[in-house]
């Protein structure tokens, strides 16, 4: 007797209803969002096997418990994603359950190519979550109708901006390394890094401090590569040149630091040299 093939992810490889004709209520394609994200759980308990670790999956505001610790783990699956002349990026998105405070501990972002290859996982605290709901009021409802506009999206870009783009900024303010602090990093759950409970939350404290205050760090490191070329008689041209970005970035920085024009002339107020 012949056995038919069935394909793992189901066929529609968990595109939109829009693109695949699915009904978001028919079976099949909760089916496809099931299986989407069991993906990344299933991956995440083998990586966590390889250090002798359990990981139990669970249904809720969390996928994962590690009941050796208790520590919680959200599990997030996606392939990327392009919207109009953006360069593609993975997108991972969280309702409000689990942007509030204390949701779960981290969550582990499994990223894949279009076949459902994993390519790449971000271990990110949840309070860096819950600080991005806060700072762009994502907290503040007034009825359960607006729960969905509510949602808090991370977007993470497959890969490094060119020389030119505004987004690039000499390697220091490009999206793209701010994750790199988080790529892989299963040794934030490891039981043996832990001596107790305290120290866990402490390590997790720390990467949320340095996430949140990647774009603070990134531009001050660059305003003062900014300032020592105009102290050196550098034109625009010559800093677009010299820093790989566009006119704009180099501009707006020269007003953070109170400079226009030749050497002797400062925006007024500007901090003196």
């Amino acid at each position: 007797m012949a056995f038919k093939e069935v394909s793992f992810p189901p066929p529609n490889q968990g595109k939109s209803k829009g693109k695949t004709n699915l009904n978001k209520y028919r079976t099949d394609y909760l089916d496809n969002v099931h299986w989407t994200g069991m993906t990344g759980v299933r991956y995440f308990q083998y990586e966590m096997a390889r250090y002798n670790m359990d990981v139990k999956w669970r249904d809720g505001t969390f996928d994962c418990i590690m009941p050796d610790l208790g520590h919680r783990i959200e599990i997030k699956t996606c392939r990327p994603r392009v919207k109009g002349h953006q360069k593609p990026q993975w997108q991972f998105h969280f309702s409000l359950s689990q942007a509030l405070e204390h949701a779960f501990d981290y969550v582990a972002c499994v990223a894949c190519d279009d076949n459902y290859r994993v390519q790449k996982v971000f271990i990110i605290p949840q309070p860096y979550i819950y600080e991005l709901a806060k700072k762009n009021d994502k907290l503040n409802l007034k009825d359960d109708k607006t729960r969905w506009n509510h949602k808090v999206s991370i977007s993470i870009p497959l890969e490094a901006g060119r020389r030119g783009n505004g987004r690039y900024i000499r390697n220091n303010c490009d999206t793209y390394y701010k994750w790199e602090m988080c790529e892989g990093k299963y040794d934030l759950l490891k039981i043996s890094q832990f001596p107790n409970k305290s120290y866990f939350n402490k390590r997790k404290k720390q990467l949320t401090r340095k996430l949140l205050n990647y774009e603070k760090e990134c531009i001050k490191k660059f305003d003062e590569k900014v300032s020592k070329l105009w102290h050196k008689g550098y034109t625009n041209e010559k800093m677009k040149a010299k820093l790989g970005c566009v006119e704009k970035v180099i501009t707006d920085s020269k007003k953070r630091l109170g400079l226009r024009g030749g050497l002797n002339y400062k925006y007024k107020g500007g901090d003196k040299q």
